[in-house]
């Protein structure tokens, strides 16, 4: 896959930024973004902009390689999957958890790949894990692993559940998970992202962001995860 930045195309005054408001309206209304990449001129500078879009819209996503038949000669078939992975991991790495599927639209090969990740993903976004298990999760993973104290004090999650909503228009775009603890500026970014690692490991999600929302124990505090 070749690399390096497209050339810029001359757009009239206000084309570009009106197409970028297309891009963000257009990524707000999926349940799915199927980021399609050309695979022949690899990823642009343009494409790590709308990937930053995805991430930051919080939606799932599955990238789409595309043109795959122009490089039929230049990779070897049995690591592909592999190469591909490592493709985003080293150019895309906040959109690491999404599936890649190379494919050729003109040729109409592996759409059949495409349409398997399509229906894992809308699974995976659709997973509810019981509180019970979220609970055990935190108390299994903070036992093994707890937190780096800080001036003498640790970080404490007091409770922790994923956000549900019973009416779809309402419910977040991704996996969220709410959680209570004793004091937010023990909370460091190493830790969260340490977490959410945990987190894939048991419950997977693929294709999907995880969203976090900490929050303060106020008053009586509710069921203890971590002593």
């Amino acid at each position: 896959m070749r690399q390096g930045s497209r050339k810029k195309n001359k757009l009239q005054p206000g084309l570009e930024s009106k197409i970028a408001g297309r891009t963000v309206h257009a990524i707000n209304r999926s349940h799915i973004v199927l980021f399609v990449i050309d695979a022949e001129k690899g990823i642009s500078l343009q494409d790590k902009k709308i990937g930053g879009l995805i991430q930051k819209a919080f939606r799932p996503c599955i990238i789409v390689l595309n043109k795959i038949d122009l490089l039929e000669n230049s990779f070897d078939r049995r690591n592909w999957g592999k190469e591909s992975r490592l493709l985003i991991q080293r150019e895309l790495p906040f959109l690491s958890y999404a599936p890649v599927v190379a494919l050729s639209a003109e040729k109409k090969w592996n759409y059949q790949s495409l349409f398997t990740a399509i229906l894992l993903v809308d699974q995976e976004r659709k997973k509810c894990i019981p509180t019970h298990e979220v609970a055990e999760f935190f108390q299994r993973t903070l036992h093994q692993f707890p937190p780096q104290p800080i001036q003498g004090k640790r970080l404490k999650i007091y409770y922790a559940t994923q956000l549900k909503d019973k009416d779809s228009s309402k419910a977040p775009p991704c996996p969220t998970f709410v959680l209570f603890v004793n004091n937010l500026t023990l909370l460091k970014a190493a830790y969260k992202k340490f977490l959410e690692g945990k987190l894939r490991q048991t419950f997977s999600f693929t294709g999907c962001p995880i969203l976090w929302k900490w929050k303060k124990a106020q008053g009586k505090k509710p069921l203890l995860i971590q002593k």
